[in-house]
């Protein structure tokens, strides 16, 4: 048996191409489930297992712009590039489309014209109204009149919008939060918003930052999240390197306004955190944040915010970061700040580098989500890589997008601009996947390597027969073993697989009577094996993974 696994190996290694794209591994540990995710070259959204096999796709006219979200009704909600050239920021929109399963369109509403123009975050409330991050146009008259010293030839600001829609292709704008209404300044006393910046957090310095005619785009808002038990909503504001939190149960006017709302501050900022240095309460070495992506509350009912911190111009050389830390309680629903301190906390609760720190960089873009087993998934953006990691840092699973500017790409050779905004993974269980039928297809890189991968789905991870389990004994790395099956088997399939997903042994058609013990004429001295049990149906009985050093 052993010489037949070395000659299966050899030819294995004369045959394949060098992995370049697609599936790379699955370690011990890793989630089960699948991943939805929206290249940025490419105008399909795809849906894959974690062995990178296609599930399903949706297609779309426009190039993503950027987000992508299945919802619970199992429908797609999606932002489209409409080429706004008007706005050629980075993160153009323009339109917001919805999808069925079937990739019929059910709703689209633009938002893209010469004064506005929809860009990189929109998501779904639980009222089914559509919140969405929009650049708006301002004249540099309008500008200096607000006390903006340097700029060019025009300014953008940022607004938020929410939308009830309407029919298939309309929509009532029903609330809307401007950065415009909340400014502040003091460099010219004879305008209205003139006052001291340090006395104010709650309000924007409109001086921040560098423009240009060149370079228009002031805030670059990147990333919404909306926190459903506190009614606020958490923005990323990309170029102050901050994230900031806003009350959503203000009206449409108490949002322009500074009072009103549960904190009964109107649409002034609740909190703001990363940079303390944008509201003078700290210096260029309290700063946290460096262009950071998709800060988001973990769940609706606590306190930690998780982040995709891209480092760029981080004292030293640059590198990308995922990060935690957590919100201070509120006091009279308002987040405390003592008088000359800056928004607590002081410091993160939980950083991860990569090792070493270079191989994880993303200059832009960029996400990361925890996972209900607490590990994380992160998207390296601009490489287009997906990282499954536990919380002590190990590597536990890796996915290379094969989508790039050319379509999909052959195993061995490098994509093409194959770049992804942000990666989501979905359980076995998430609602939007109810009733759906999961049939795993083909990698999306052409000419994959012949690899065995098995997606077991978490709500199948573990199958219990009258409180009794498949054992495995004595030591499958150091003798021939045994199975302990404590059901009755007919023409079932056995299965060991390497690290890689490659097939070590297997047997079919098995017969077993109930509670016996199976004998398997196997023997591996280190590494890690995969051994998996389907019935004559195909279902999952049992999987296990044994590791010797």
């Amino acid at each position: 048996m052993t010489r037949l696994l070395i000659l299966l190996f050899c030819a294995f290694s004369l045959t394949a191409n060098a992995q370049s794209v697609g599936w790379f591994y699955s370690n011990p540990g890793a989630a089960d489930g699948y991943v939805l995710f929206a290249p940025s070259s490419n105008k399909t959204t795809f849906l894959i297992d974690k062995c990178g096999k296609q599930i399903h796709q949706w297609q779309s006219v426009y190039d993503p712009g950027l987000a992508v979200y299945l919802l619970n009704d199992g429908t797609l909600l999606r932002c489209g590039n409409t080429d706004n050239f008007q706005f050629p920021g980075g993160g153009q929109g323009g339109i917001l489309e919805k999808f069925d399963w079937n990739g019929s369109l059910l709703w689209s509403y633009l938002i893209s014209d010469s004064e506005q123009c929809q860009h990189h975050d929109a998501i779904q409330l639980p009222n089914g109204n559509i919140i969405a991050i929009a650049w708006e146009y301002h004249t540099s008259t309008d500008a200096q009149d607000n006390g903006r010293v340097t700029l060019g030839t025009k300014m953008w600001s940022d607004k938020i919008v929410e939308i009830q829609p309407v029919g298939t292709d309309s929509g009532i704008i029903v609330w809307q939060w401007r950065a415009w209404d909340h400014l502040i300044q003091d460099a010219d006393s004879t305008k209205l918003n003139y006052g001291v910046v340090k006395d104010h957090p709650e309000l924007i310095d409109i001086n921040l930052g560098t423009l240009t005619t060149q370079q228009p785009d002031w805030l670059h808002l990147n990333a919404l999240s909306y926190n459903a038990t506190l009614d606020q909503l958490m923005v990323s504001c990309h170029n102050l390197d901050e994230i900031i939190i806003i009350d959503h149960s203000t009206t449409l006017a108490e949002a322009s306004s500074h009072q009103g709302g549960n904190s009964g501050h109107g649409g002034d900022l609740m909190y703001r955190w990363g940079n303390p240095e944008n509201y003078d309460r700290g210096t260029v070495d309290d700063k946290k944040l460096f262009q950071q992506h998709h800060p988001h509350w973990i769940s609706d009912d606590n306190n930690e915010i998780l982040l995709f911190n891209n480092g760029v111009g981080r004292p030293g050389i640059d590198y990308s970061t995922v990060e935690t830390f957590k919100l201070p309680p509120m006091i009279n629903n308002n987040y405390p700040l003592a008088v000359d301190s800056s928004y607590l906390p002081l410091a993160q609760d939980w950083i991860y580098a990569a090792n070493p720190t270079s191989s994880l960089f993303s200059l832009v873009m960029g996400s990361a989500q925890r996972l209900p087993n607490g590990n994380t998934i992160i998207c390296n953006a601009t490489s287009g890589t997906f990282l499954e990691i536990d919380s002590p840092g190990n590597n536990l699973w890796k996915y290379v997008n094969p989508i790039g500017l050319n379509g999909s790409t052959s195993q061995g050779n490098l994509p093409l601009k194959n770049s992804c905004f942000r990666v989501t993974y979905l359980s076995a269980d998430d609602p939007g996947l109810a009733g759906q039928i999961l049939i795993p297809g083909e990698p999306l890189e052409l000419n994959p390597n012949p690899y065995l991968c098995e997606n077991l789905p978490t709500a199948a991870a573990s199958i219990n027969f009258n409180e009794q389990r498949f054992t495995v004994y004595p030591d499958p790395f150091r003798n021939n073993f045994n199975i302990h099956i404590p059901v009755a088997l007919q023409n079932a399939l056995l299965q060991i697989h390497d690290v890689t997903g490659r097939l070590l042994y297997e047997e079919k058609n098995m017969d077993a009577l109930s509670s016996s013990d199976h004998r398997i004429e196997f023997n591996k001295q280190q590494g890690m094996i995969i051994i998996t049990l389907k019935d004559e149906t195909g279902n999952y009985l049992w999987k296990t993974t044994a590791i010797a050093l």
